[in-house]
């Protein structure tokens, strides 16, 4: 029985796309009509698995060093002697468009992914000076896990940025002439993305998909299978299609940024504008975690106990093996250019508020984030 499932399922990932179409309560074999329904459920359960991690790679290697650029936001250097330091803690999110075009070519789950989607970071840094126009810098951004709801999704992800940099005052500006700031950081990102619920499919029950007399003899074939010990004084079962697997993506990208950032100082206000230029490398990878389909007991709780108590998972046949499995590999855009806006608000002699934005122009992503900054002189 174990060798007969597997190769139906077998069979029916590597069906064609005509199968899909046809009406499995007219087969009458049992296996012909099992292959039948497992060609209709899991195979485009397995194309819409294929897209992602074909799909989802590329989009983020695209985007992601967009947001590992945006350090700690401000362009103002108000450290004057070695010794001086501030402390700034903030939030910062990339806000990426177009993710629903991963969705475009679906066969079973919606095509409607939720568009645009963000990804945030915490934001923790250090400034030092070192002469009154130098100053070094020590970043941290991170978030533990985010999840975001949209449209039957679930997107799930932990996000890690450690980045350093060193900030110069090209030129002190006053009145209409701006203060000129070049900013070189160097920064690495980490993190993961899956999509979904981890993509467990109940796919249905036999009674439903065989009829009664066939659901009666792959019972059978099952009360076989696990054995009388593990069913003694258990009621007639039924059993269940089962797909699982939770595509995933993760990262590990470096970035080399050059910014050129020009500010005003108007009174307790300071607006700024820049240009920043990213070179990028490191790998976005895409795999499965914990990847199986199988044919499995479902129904009165002492079978699942007794199969627990005897280490033996109520399932008849394990296509594919319970590990986390890679898929693809892409390397991040190289190169890139940002424009960069913002504005940093005076709050009393230490403290400052931060606000800034930034494009980017390779892939049209926006950039967003604040920082509360205190400066110890």
């Amino acid at each position: 029985m174990r060798l007969i499932c597997a190769l139906l399922v077998i069979a029916a990932l590597a069906s064609p796309a005509w199968a899909q179409n046809r009406n499995c309560n007219r087969i009458a074999g049992f296996e012909e009509k099992t292959a039948c329904y497992l060609e209709q459920q899991v195979v485009p359960i397995v194309n819409d698995i294929l897209v992602i991690l074909d799909k989802g790679p590329r989009y983020l290697a695209k985007r992601l060093p967009a947001m590992q650029a945006m350090g700690d936001p401000g362009a103002q250097m108000d450290l004057v002697k070695l010794g001086d330091f501030s402390v700034s803690v903030g939030l910062i999110s990339g806000v990426y468009r177009d993710f629903n075009d991963i969705g475009e070519d679906f066969q079973k789950m919606p095509k409607t992914l939720p568009d645009p989607v963000p990804i945030p970071a915490a934001m923790i840094g250090v400034r030092a000076a070192v002469t009154p126009d130098l100053e070094v810098a020590l970043r941290y951004g991170f978030f533990p896990e985010f999840q975001a709801e949209s449209q039957g999704y679930l997107i799930r992800g932990t996000t890690s940025i450690y980045g350093a940099r060193g900030r110069f005052r090209a030129l002190r500006g006053g009145g209409a002439v701006p203060t000129l700031v070049s900013v070189a950081d160097v920064s690495y990102f980490t993190g993961s993305m899956d999509i979904g619920r981890n993509f467990t499919f109940d796919l249905g029950n036999t009674r439903e998909m065989l009829g009664d007399e066939n659901a009666r003899l792959l019972n059978e074939a099952i009360n076989q299978e696990l054995g009388e010990r593990v069913l003694e004084g258990a009621e007639p079962i039924d059993v269940g299609l089962f797909f699982k697997g939770a595509p995933i993506m993760g990262w590990d990208i470096y970035q080399l940024s050059l910014e050129q950032r020009a500010v005003w100082d108007v009174s307790w206000w300071q607006p700024y504008l820049g240009l920043g230029l990213d070179l990028a490398g490191g790998h976005v990878d895409s795999g499965i975690r914990g990847f199986n389909a199988d044919i499995r007991a479902i129904g009165p709780n002492k079978i699942l106990e007794a199969a627990k108590r005897h280490d033996k998972r109520p399932s008849l046949v394990d296509i594919f093996p319970d590990h986390n499995v890679t898929w693809e590999s892409v390397a991040p855009r190289s190169v890139s250019g940002r424009a960069i806006a913002g504005m940093e608000f005076n709050m009393g002699q230490a403290m400052r508020l931060a606000l800034e934005a930034q494009f980017d122009f390779a892939s049209y992503s926006g950039i967003g984030g604040f920082a509360l900054r205190y400066a110890h002189r």
